[in-house]
């Protein structure tokens, strides 16, 4: 295996030892920083200022959640109202005051508050099934019920996406420009 090789294979391995913690927790909440979406696993607990899960997936690349051979929401349905449009002030509409992936999101988890927090309110939880990865940083969390958060990076430079467990000292992982970001940059 040649130096190219060798660093994918690193890299793809690295990404699924620290993603195979959260294989058999319940996906419980999604929420927004901006337009960055937090997925939260495990829990819920008492973080340090709010209810938090085992580990937290923030993502600011391109994800979607697909079901089946479809996909149920992703990033660009932030910017659709996801209402009929007829009589919509495009001038007055915000994000912030409703959209498709809000609207979408809410009908997976169910609606906690009206902070754009969806969170666990349905019987049946979403386990995550299984976790895998693509030589770029893309990673895939495959969810029971038939459901797939797939993240994929889309550049050379900035923050893709990092896992982290919220409300302890420990260090996040964070994937940037497809590579690993070193822990002394964060």
């Amino acid at each position: 295996m040649d130096v190219q090789g060798k660093a994918m294979t690193d890299l793809r391995e690295t990404i699924f030892a620290r993603l195979r913690p959260i294989v058999g927790l319940k996906f419980w909440k999604a929420s927004r920083a901006a337009d960055m979406i937090i997925f939260q696993f495990g829990g819920p607990r008492q973080g340090r200022r709010a209810t938090v899960g085992e580990y937290c997936l923030h993502v600011q690349c391109p994800w979607r959640i697909e079901a089946g051979d479809e996909i149920f929401t992703g990033r660009w349905d932030l910017w659709s109202a996801g209402v009929a449009t007829d009589d919509l002030d495009w001038d007055a509409w915000d994000y912030e005051d409703g959209n498709l992936q809000d609207r979408r999101l809410a009908s997976l988890l169910g609606k906690l508050d009206h902070n754009s927090k969806f969170g666990l309110s349905h019987d049946e939880p979403l386990v995550v099934d299984d976790v895998d990865c693509d030589k770029l940083g893309g990673i895939t969390i495959s969810l029971s019920g038939g459901y797939v958060i797939r993240v994929f990076p889309c550049g050379t430079r900035s923050e893709d996406w990092r896992i982290f467990q919220p409300a302890t000292d420990n260090p996040h992982f964070v994937i940037a420009g497809g590579a690993i970001e070193p822990e002394d940059e964060e």
